[in-house]
C-alpha cells in the first residue's frame, strides 16, 4: 500500500502522456487485485498476506480496521483519479 500511495498516486497525474494513461491503467490494475485476492467479503477486511492458508485468517500482521480502511481509501482515490466512478463509489461504500 505505501507504493501505490507514497508514490505512484502522486507521480501519475504529472506524467506526460502516453506514460500517464499506462501508468493510470496500472493503478487501476493493482486496485482490482487488491479487490479479487486480498479482499474477504465475509469479514469486510483485506488479508495482510495471501502467501498461504495460515495467514488468511484475523489477527494476523496487517489484517486489522485500520489497514482495511485505508486500502478501502487507495482505491476510491485510484477509482476517483481514472475516472472509474464504480470503483470509487464501492471503495466509499465500504469503507463506510
Amino acid at each position: 500500500l505505501d507504493q501505490l500511495y507514497g508514490y505512484m498516486l502522486l507521480v501519475g497525474p504529472i506524467l506526460p502522456e502516453p506514460a500517464r494513461t499506462t501508468w493510470m491503467h496500472r493503478l487501476t490494475m493493482i486496485a482490482r487485485r487488491l479487490m479479487q485476492q486480498f479482499y474477504a467479503p465475509s469479514t469486510e477486511m483485506f488479508w495482510g498476506a495471501i502467501t498461504n492458508a495460515e495467514v488468511k485468517r484475523l489477527g494476523t500482521p496487517h489484517t486489522d480496521f485500520g489497514h482495511s480502511v485505508k486500502t478501502f481509501w487507495l482505491i476510491s482515490l485510484i477509482g476517483e483519479l481514472a475516472d472509474d466512478y464504480q470503483m470509487f463509489t464501492a471503495a466509499q461504500r465500504r469503507a463506510a
